[in-house]
């Protein structure tokens, strides 16, 4: 998305997540800059409603429940999460 919100969801020394909104448009971006793979559970309501979503990159499934999504992504990799 080029227009929109941003609200950062996770921030560590190698990881990055963040919301991206624009009306009724809404992706999940995840860094990974780390030498291994990382599992990160996130915050993601009230942006995401429970469900099922994917990974624009890989077509890898994620499923939202209660609120939360559990993210495991590659070393050095990028995720763009929506529906």
């Amino acid at each position: 998305l080029r227009y929109g919100s941003r609200r950062p969801l996770f921030t560590s020394k190698d990881n990055y997540a963040y919301i991206k909104s624009y009306f009724d448009d809404r992706v999940l971006t995840v860094f990974n800059r780390a030498n291994d793979k990382t599992e990160i559970t996130i915050e993601v309501s009230p942006e995401f409603s429970d469900g099922e979503y994917k990974d624009y990159i890989s077509g890898k499934n994620f499923n939202v429940s209660k609120g939360k999504i559990l993210v495991s992504a590659e070393a050095h990799t990028v995720l763009i999460i929506g529906q």
